[in-house]
């Protein structure tokens, strides 16, 4: 469905672009936070595949945005694109995708909760799985859920090391929210984060999000090789790590 084919060799960076945005954080009984990891030298050559597939689609334009809140039937093509082309960096290592879903037993969930969640990913995925080998630019979608995260940056940077996810105190270099506009990764990134939170909360099931999105979620599962109940993968799974929090 019009995925643009993976060919570069991925090598590990000595930096990490970190790209982190939430999903179903209202009225849902699980929300989700997600990492989208490129090691900073490939970042040119992902970028260059998501405008080759934004223009083979017609979405030239800064404006628009692919989100999976708006996703619609009459977008099929490029919603299913982003999808393949996420799980194409996937699979050819290009990229590492961090999931991690919390209870909310239906509720708002509100902002302290959304950043502990954040924060967590950080930590335990991020600074886990790369605070030993690379530097880590961490760029949260803009919001009020991620204004705050800068903030927090050397008390991040003081529990990686005493956890021993790093021999440092400087594992994570810059912390910067950034307006998904202007940054496409994030738009890979909540496109599937989107669709996976909705199969977590068995809404392509119960046919509450319209016969579209359901459609969308089961490709998502299909495509990432996931099955309707979204178990935890072993902690060390890198480039496809789910982890569920009651």
């Amino acid at each position: 469905m019009g995925c643009v084919e993976v060919t570069s060799q991925s090598k590990l960076s000595q930096k990490i672009i970190y790209y982190c945005d939430e999903s179903h954080i209202r009225g849902s009984k699980w929300f989700g936070v997600g990492g989208l990891a490129i090691p900073l030298d490939q970042l040119p050559f992902v970028e260059g595949a998501i405008y080759a597939l934004r223009a083979s689609q017609g979405y030239d334009g800064q404006d628009n945005q692919i989100q999976y809140k708006t996703a619609k039937k009459r977008r099929d093509n490029i919603y299913r694109a982003y999808i393949d082309l996420l799980a194409a960096l996937i699979k050819d290592k290009h990229v590492h995708l961090h999931l991690r879903f919390k209870y909310a037993h239906g509720e708002r969930v509100d902002t302290s909760s959304i950043s502990k969640a954040f924060y967590s990913l950080l930590l335990h995925r991020a600074g886990r799985q790369f605070g030993s080998s690379a530097k880590l630019i961490i760029r949260p979608d803009n919001g009020c859920c991620t204004e705050y995260l800068p903030q927090i940056k050397s008390g991040l940077n003081a529990d990686i090391l005493r956890r021993r996810y790093s021999g440092n105190s400087t594992a994570v270099i810059d912390i910067s929210p950034c307006d998904s506009a202007f940054h496409h990764p994030l738009q890979l990134l909540d496109v599937t984060l989107g669709a996976i939170s909705s199969a977590r909360n068995g809404y392509h099931l119960d046919g509450s999000t319209g016969e579209f999105k359901s459609e969308l979620t089961k490709y998502a599962l299909k495509k990432l090789g996931l099955t309707d109940e979204i178990y935890d993968t072993p902690i060390n799974s890198a480039h496809l790590n789910i982890w569920n929090v009651r």
